[in-house]
């Protein structure tokens, strides 16, 4: 029975890759999503998103531009605040393009089996 060493520079790229998407805030905040957290929204958005009716799936490009919005402010009540400020046309745009980008995070995990 042979073992092949899986090659240095690979493992630097995967950890790479790991670490890069975990900087990046808005994969962050996806992260914590798929782990049921939500600490960008206040209960009440969450609730009347639940009662809405889906209208489309992850939009990659209307959460990025909603969210370079709120993200310059490092603190996540700031954030909060911030997408408070945001119209409620807006906001709810982006909760729904966040919830789909959770979604999309959680159908791309990889389960293994134990």
């Amino acid at each position: 029975m042979s073992t092949k060493k899986i090659p240095s520079n690979l493992i630097k790229k995967l950890y790479q890759k790991k670490n890069s998407e975990l900087n990046d805030p808005l994969h962050y905040y996806l992260h914590l999503g798929r782990q049921g957290q939500y600490p960008l929204f206040f209960k009440e958005w969450i609730e009347n998103y639940k009662m809405q009716a889906p209208e489309k799936k992850h939009d990659e490009k209307s959460l990025r531009s909603i969210f370079q919005k709120i993200e310059h402010h490092h603190n996540i009540d700031r954030q909060k605040i911030a997408l408070s400020s945001l119209s409620q046309e807006e906001r709810s745009k982006f909760i729904q393009a966040f919830m789909g980008g959770v979604e999309n995070e959680i159908l791309n995990q990889r389960y293994s089996l134990h």
